[in-house]
């Protein structure tokens, strides 16, 4: 069976528009009209249905277009609009019976409370209405009947104790008959009691007899002998609602009688033809074989004459199926039968064709002598309109099933006390099943306890008897546990007649996300508290224009109120120039401006003036919604230290000018002399060495040899200082090409030393070829240098890119990408705790008789790596020798 899908929106809305303009009552729908004080000086229509406009004989544009006192200007309808107001301002409900002249018909006027305006409906009362006048006459007719009649009638209630036992009955209704009987007998008037009129009316038996009929509903009638007054009569006693009613004739006047007979004959004509139910009494027809074969009518009230169309005259004897043919072709005629033939009562529903129309009919037939009494109501209109309902209900029911929250009607269970003592399930939405575990078919006709045992344990079903008792509606939150359920629901209970209906919401994600929600709010407030860090939160202020001329602060974390020595309450709510008009002219308002009309976020560096005081501060701003969250941390004492750093280092710098000034110079004034001094020499060793002893040309090799040395001690020297001095723009350096060139000028000395160059796979780095080349030069001399006696040099020459642990220190924290580039000898090698010192100007750990050399070697290497932002590290073994490595930025 495929799913019926619930009718959208529009669909709803077109049966609702279907359903007001088919109805048969009249419905407006009024809105109020309201002056400029807010009082209500008119009504205008905005809905009207077809009914609505023929109940009062105008057109539905009229209606929809003029207002209330413009269509009612002149009929005296001031009262009516007053009564409307009423109703609008202070609620309620508004009933009354209309006469319409104009239309010669009465109509049952409700209204109630719409809005602001108000639903009035109009239903024809005019049948009802005629037919209730016919009552009262008849009624009236009745009371001067009973009035005129000979019998007594008299009507008692019955008065009940506490547990319900009848103990008397009170007169509520005599006959003039009667008074006229008895009020020569007995002291009396309605309102006195039985045991106060006649005192022995226990032992003659009349009240068990009275009290019997009240409470079986079996009428007694007989002959009742009042011995205290010699006074017989024909009693008769019925039920009469919560009572009874008394006949009663004198025997002696059977003139009295007859007119009884009479009185209740036309009683029981006025009551058939005063009734709206169509009703006739028909003898049964046989044929030979004496089974019926249709009917004969002999008694038809009003209703059935305006039913069938025809009068009393031409109905009465004649044949049933000869006058409504259809009941035979229809297949309605045996339930007549039916009801003849096992003398039992028989109701159903059956269609008949009325000239163009088909009505439905609720019919009854019941059995009377040999024959039948129908009666037939005009079920029409109620069956469209439970049609109406059952669609209604499948919609309702359609609409419920399609809510998140489960919906459950329930019914109260009462003890014999009439204290509710549990719930009774009636019926359940498919939300239900999801939310409560259960399905329907374990739950309808079930009592709440059986299916969920614990749950007075929670106060549920004290809450639930509250609602029903009091009929105020409850709405709370509970966490249930139990009956394998877990979980927070949010319930409502709303009372319905003697039960209430519940609707439970699963919120268990969403208290849980609140639990969660506080938590982290409770840790950001922790960590804000606990941070050193002043933070703010402020939101925007705007004027008309939506410009932000302001912001105001609505959240501030504990370092803020310690630094300002503000409190929290002097704070939050004010606007931040009210609490620091600095931030106008120090440009902080405009740049927190600028981050939430942007979006981009600012870090900064203030200088903050506050009197004759100065502050520093760095401020980091971030929009949030509309507004901007504030961090900041003064930073006065590190901008004082930085400042005072600053001066040093210019003060610094100033003096290491002043010494490569001084260096550049000593070296290039020293050059001239030595120069001078190494040619006197050769002039001296040339032309006189014969007029030198061997002692005179030792000291002139000694002051050669000396003159040499201080002329490569005065380029190193001119050379570490053109470091510092001068630095070439980077370019891309092959380290492979300047290796080859190094080995080339180095040619001859390795020949000499039958060494061994290895050189492995060299990047491209950026850097000063020179500076780099000198660099290679002076590691791979030094590895060819400090060699081992007797043994050939073997020189390692290789690069590979280091892993981030592997970095030194002082490259970690920029997280460069470098190069490392290694020399790896088998010379003399030297003990580690000098691997700091060797690279310091003049600094030798060798002998000058062993090995040549200023010691300005490793510091030009140290300076071109620190000149291209790396570091060089020697690592060494004495006796197996010493790896050099250069870390060099590739970025």
């Amino acid at each position: 069976m495929s799913a019926v899908s619930a009718p959208s929106s529009a669909q709803r809305l077109a049966l609702l528009e279907q359903i007001v303009h088919t109805t048969r009552s009249g419905l407006i729908v009024y809105e109020a009209i309201r002056g400029e004080a807010g009082q209500i000086i008119d009504f205008r229509a905005i809905l009207c249905n077809q009914a609505g406009a023929d109940s009062i004989l105008q057109p539905i544009g009229d209606i929809l277009n003029k207002t209330f006192l413009e269509r009612y200007s002149n009929d005296g309808h001031e009262p009516l609009f007053q009564e409307y107001i009423n109703l609008v301002e202070n609620g309620g409900e508004f009933h009354q019976v209309q006469y319409l002249a104009r239309q010669d018909r009465w109509y049952e006027v409700s209204a109630v409370k719409l809005l602001d305006g108000f639903l009035v409906t109009f239903e024809d009362v005019s049948d009802v209405h005629r037919a209730s006048q016919q009552l009262q006459i008849q009624a009236d007719l009745l009371g001067n009947i009973l009035d005129s009649s000979l019998n007594g009638v008299v009507a008692y209630e019955a008065i009940r104790d506490t547990t319900g036992e009848i103990v008397d009955f009170r007169l509520v209704l005599i006959n003039k008959a009667a008074v006229a009987n008895a009020g020569n007998l007995v002291s009396f008037a309605v309102g006195y009691t039985m045991r106060q009129i006649y005192p022995d009316t226990e032992q003659s038996g009349l009240f068990s007899e009275y009290k019997k009929v009240c409470e079986t509903g079996v009428a007694i009638r007989r002959e009742h002998y009042y011995t205290k007054f010699d006074y017989w009569v024909d009693i008769a006693i019925t039920r009469l609602n919560d009572g009874v009613l008394i006949n009663y004739t004198d025997l002696n006047q059977t003139k009295q009688l007859e007119l009884q007979h009479r009185a209740h004959m036309q009683l029981l004509d006025q009551v058939l033809n005063s009734s709206f139910t169509a009703i006739f009494a028909a003898r049964s027809v046989r044929n030979a074989t004496g089974d019926v074969v249709d009917l004969e009518l002999t008694l038809v009230n009003d209703a059935y004459q305006q039913m069938v169309g025809y009068p009393a005259d031409q109905l009465v004897g004649r044949r049933f199926l000869e006058l409504c043919p259809y009941i035979a072709e229809a297949g309605y005629w045996p339930s007549y039968k039916v009801a003849i033939d096992t003398g039992q009562a028989y109701r159903f529903e059956a269609h008949y064709q009325w000239g163009d129309e088909v009505h439905w009919y609720d019919v009854s037939v019941r059995p009377w002598e040999d024959g039948v009494v129908v009666n037939s109501i005009d079920s029409t209109v109620s069956r469209q309109i439970r049609r109406q309902l059952a669609e209604t209900a499948a919609m309702l029911q359609g609409v419920l099933d399609s809510a998140p929250a489960g919906v459950i009607q329930l019914r109260a269970v009462r003890n014999q006390e009439g204290q509710i003592t549990d719930f009774r399930v009636m019926a359940v939405n498919k939300s239900t099943v999801q939310i409560l575990r259960q399905s329907p078919e374990q739950m309808i006709g079930q009592v709440w306890s059986t299916i969920y045992p614990h749950y007075k344990d929670y106060g549920l079903m004290d809450r639930y008897i509250q609602v029903v008792e009091t009929g105020t509606p409850q709405t709370f939150e509970t966490y249930y546990n139990d009956d394998g359920i877990e979980g927070w629901f949010q319930v409502t209970a709303v009372r319905q007649d003697d039960g209430f209906i519940l609707t439970v919401l699963d919120i268990t994600e969403t208290k849980q996300a609140q639990v969660t929600q506080q938590e982290l709010a409770t840790m950001l407030a922790n960590i804000l508290d606990a941070s050193m860090t002043s933070f703010s939160l402020l939101d925007s202020v705007r004027n008309e224009a939506g410009d932000i001329e302001n912001f105001r602060y609505r959240l501030v974390n504990k370092a803020f109120l310690e630094f300002t020595q503000l409190k929290q309450e002097d704070v939050l709510g004010k606007h931040l120039t009210a609490l620091f008009p600095e931030t106008r002219e120090t440009g902080i308002l405009d740049r927190y401006k600028q981050v939430v009309e942007t979006g981009s976020p600012q870090v900064f560096e203030q200088y903050y003036p506050v009197g004759t005081q100065e502050f520093w501060f760095t401020i980091s701003a971030y929009r949030q919604g509309d507004g901007v969250v504030v961090s900041f941390l003064e930073i006065s004492p590190i901008k004082q230290a930085q400042k005072e750093l600053e001066r040093m280092i210019e003060k610094l710098q100033q003096s290491n000018y002043y010494l490569e000034q001084f260096a550049y110079v000593a070296s290039h004034d020293l050059q001239e002399p030595l120069r001078k001094i190494q040619s006197f020499g050769d002039i001296l060793l040339g032309q006189y060495a014969t007029m030198l002893d061997e002692n005179g040309i030792d000291l002139l090799n000694r002051m050669k040899s000396a003159t040499e040395r201080m002329q490569v001690l005065v380029r190193d020297l001119l050379a570490y200082s053109r470091l510092s001095t001068y630095q070439a723009p980077f370019r891309r350096v092959s380290l492979a090409s300047l290796t080859a060139e190094v080995i080339g000028d180095l040619d001859a000395i390795i020949r000499e030393k039958k060494a061994t160059i290895d050189v492995g796979m060299l990047p491209d780095v950026p850097g000063d070829s020179l500076q780099l080349r000198q660099l290679l030069q002076n590691l791979i001399s030094n590895a060819l240098k400090f060699s081992r006696p007797g043994q050939e040099p073997v020189v390692h020459i290789q690069a590979f890119r280091p892993l981030p642990e592997q970095l030194p220190e002082a490259l970690r924290p920029d997280e460069k990408h470098c190069v490392a580039v290694q020399v790896v000898d088998n010379g003399i090698g030297f003990d580690t705790k000098y691997r700091e010192r060797i690279f310091q100007l003049f600094q030798r750990l060798n002998g000058r008789s062993s090995y040549s050399g200023t010691g300005i070697g490793l510091a030009i290497c140290k300076k071109v790596a620190e000149n291209h932002g790396g570091v060089i590290l020697a690592d060494s073994t004495p006796g197996q020798g010493s790896t050099f490595t250069v870390y060099l930025p590739t970025d």
